[in-house]
């Protein structure tokens, strides 16, 4: 999460979120008419790089405030889900040519989100296994670390299953919270045990996210829109907790 997980969704994609396992909200939350958790939502993420482009990110949700898409640049990502509103796969297409990953999401109990298994392919249609895969390592319902391995493709095993210390360490991220609020996230981009970009969140009085503001290796810097709506909170962990704040907040 990584907060790139539309950027590089085709090599390999990681989709993080928020757990309601992690967030707890009163009874003046309910809204009367649809019965649902009145929420501010991330609908926009504005990234300035280091070498002054500006890539923005529109996120869509359904009716019931269930995440279905999102369009960075000119790609567009469609999200297939299911009935409780966790993401079992992505779709996107690049000026306007489709193209298919094969992301298997698994998910802990009480953390949420815990892995995502990104499916090598031949020639874009035929999936023939796991190449690249990301999971949490978590403390209660709160994810402290995230690891990015990669199994080469001589390794991959047809339409088989890898465990957590398969393949190529390549990099890895640490978590830190206040108040179980994501805070910063201290990321080591090779998997040398070597810090190599910080990122710090700042949040607004209504707990909304501000800012990121990531020095180092990856500096660059993001701004946050929100709206008023349902939000769902199955499909991701407590590392974006942002997307999903109570509405009383304000």
């Amino acid at each position: 999460m990584n907060r790139n997980f539309l950027m590089g969704m085709f090599a390999a994609t990681v989709l993080s979120g928020c757990s309601s396992s992690s967030n707890n909200f009163n009874a003046e939350d309910i809204d009367d008419v649809t019965g649902g958790i009145q929420m501010l939502r991330l609908i926009s993420e504005q990234r300035s790089l280091a070498n002054g482009n500006i890539v923005t990110t529109n996120y869509q949700y359904d009716e019931t405030g269930n995440l279905i898409g999102s369009v960075s640049g000119n790609n567009i990502f469609t999200y297939n889900i299911e009935p409780d509103g966790r993401i079992n796969s992505i779709s996107g297409a690049t000026d306007g040519v489709i193209a298919q990953a094969i992301l298997l999401h698994f998910y802990d109990p009480v953390g949420g989100l815990r892995r995502i298994d990104n499916l090598a392919s031949l020639d874009g249609i035929s999936f023939i296994g796991v190449s690249f895969f990301e999971f949490y390592s978590f403390e209660n319902d709160l994810a402290t670390t995230l690891e990015s391995r990669r199994i080469p493709f001589e390794d991959i095993i047809l339409n088989g299953e890898v465990d957590d210390l398969s393949g190529e360490l390549v990099a890895i991220t640490e978590f830190e919270y206040e108040n179980q609020r994501l805070v910063r996230e201290l990321i080591d981009d090779n998997g040398d045990g070597v810090i190599d970009t910080e990122s710090n969140y700042n949040y607004n009085a209504n707990e909304t996210l501000s800012s990121v503001v990531s020095t180092g290796a990856s500096a660059n810097q993001s701004v946050f829109i929100y709206e008023q709506g349902s939000c769902n909170l199955n499909w991701g962990n407590s590392t974006h907790g942002y997307f999903c704040v109570p509405a009383n907040s304000l």
